[in-house]
Parts: structure tokens; sequence; C-alpha cells
């Protein structure tokens, strides 16, 4: 990848609600003899501007087709499976834990805001891992443990929750994340999360208590808790708290 290449990816992840950054990288592709590229991203910032629910158009699919090979390079090996394109660019991945904790951290230069990492084997004896310096413009993160990990879980994301300051959705799918997970999951480690989805998390009477005392309340507007182990008179003071935001 040029130094000028870099630049516009660089642009695009600093302000990823921008399009000027990619039609002009569309410009650039023009000139540089990718037309294809250039097409394509111009044909999903025009389907995401005007009608996002829309599927994407015959010529936005036959483009993908005969090029999503060399445009997946965006991403690493480890994060292409299942990998979505969203205005132009690889959007959505998925990944297995293990292919974030390797030395020396994977490089992806796509502005990825939404990551779906599956954990398989994490444990506290991994404390002293950096946290992967990823510089993703992330808005949706989803956790899932397969089989359950537990409150170590909670630990990391209070280890790499500050490299995603932008995080608006977080969930989680592990049984054993508990009580102690909710405990320390506060609006500190991610200022800007709207949206919770703990369901199926093992979380009881205390898991409520303590997201009665946190500073959640007022903060998110959607928190799914269904499947787990709490009483009903405590729903019914969550519900109280948390209004309409409790949905499931």
């Amino acid at each position: 990848m040029t130094p000028d290449e870099q630049a516009f990816y660089k642009r695009m992840s600093a302000d990823p609600d921008d399009d000027l950054p990619r039609l002009a990288f569309a410009d650039w592709l023009d000139e540089h003899g990718r037309a294809d590229r250039a097409e394509f991203v111009r044909l999903q910032i025009d389907r995401f501007r005007h009608s996002p629910a829309d599927p994407p158009s015959a010529r936005e699919r036959e483009l993908l087709a005969a090029n999503a090979a060399d445009w997946l390079t965006e991403v690493p090996a480890g994060f292409r499976d299942g990998a979505e394109f969203a205005r132009g660019f690889v959007a959505r991945v998925q990944c297995d834990a293990t292919a974030l904790l390797t030395d020396p951290t994977p490089v992806v230069v796509a502005p990825v805001e939404d990551l779906t990492v599956t954990v398989t084997a994490l444990d506290y004896s991994m404390e002293n891992v950096r946290p992967p310096q990823l510089t993703l413009p992330l808005r949706g993160l989803t956790v899932v443990c397969e089989p359950f990990i537990g409150p170590a879980v909670a630990f990391y994301l209070q280890r790499f929750g500050p490299q995603y300051p932008r995080l608006e959705r977080l969930t989680i799918r592990d049984v054993g994340f508990s009580d102690y997970g909710v405990s320390i999951l506060t609006p500190a480690i991610f200022p800007r999360l709207t949206a919770l989805d703990l369901i199926h998390c093992g979380v009881t009477d205390a898991g409520a208590d303590a997201l009665l005392a946190s500073a959640w309340p007022g903060r998110l507007t959607e928190l799914r808790l269904a499947d787990n182990h709490i009483s009903p008179p405590k729903l019914a003071r969550l519900r109280a708290a948390f209004g309409p935001a409790l949905v499931g």
C-alpha cells in the first residue's frame, strides 16, 4: 500500500461519518487505473445515503464478486470470514480473539466500525498481554465466548476499552460474565455507549443492583437482560430506572 493510500485510510478512520475522504479516494483510484473500485465506492455511498436498507444493485454485486479477494486485503486473513462492505470499504469483520492478541498486532487499515470477536480461550494468565493497537473507529463490538469464559472477559474489556472511545453498542454472549462483569463495566470504559446487550450472561439480583447503582440509567437507550436470573421485584426496579431502554 502506497503512502497516499495509507493517508486516505487514516482520514477515513479519523472521521468515519464523512463521505468526502471516501469520495476523494475514489477520484484517486480513478486516476490510478482502478476504476472498478472507484465505481464501487461511489455506488455504495449513494445507496447508503439514500436507501441503506435496500439490497445492493446488480452492478454493485457484480463488482464485489469480481474483486472481493483483492479488496479484502484491507484486513488480515484472520478477519476476512464474514467481512462486509459499507460505503465502499470493509466495515464489519469477525475474528477469533487469538487474532487480536498476536505479536505484532495485525494491521487493519479498513475503517471497521463493527467487530465480532469469538473467544475460545482466555484466562487471567494472559493478564500481561498488551491490548492490540488497532486504530479502528468501532461503533459496535460483539464478544461471543465458546465455551463460556467468565469474568476474565470483563477484565479484558476494562483494559481494551479505552482504545474504542466511539463505541456505541456492546453485546456480550457469555453465561459466565456474571454480576462481577456487570459491576466493572462502567461508562468510564465506554463513555459513548448507548446499547448494552447482556442476554444470557449469568446476571442475578446482585448484578441488577450494580446496574441500578451505576451511571448507566439515563445514558443507555437500549439494555437487554433477557434469560438471566433476576427476580421480578428487581426487574421492576430496573424498569423504573431505565424506562423504555430496558427491552427483552
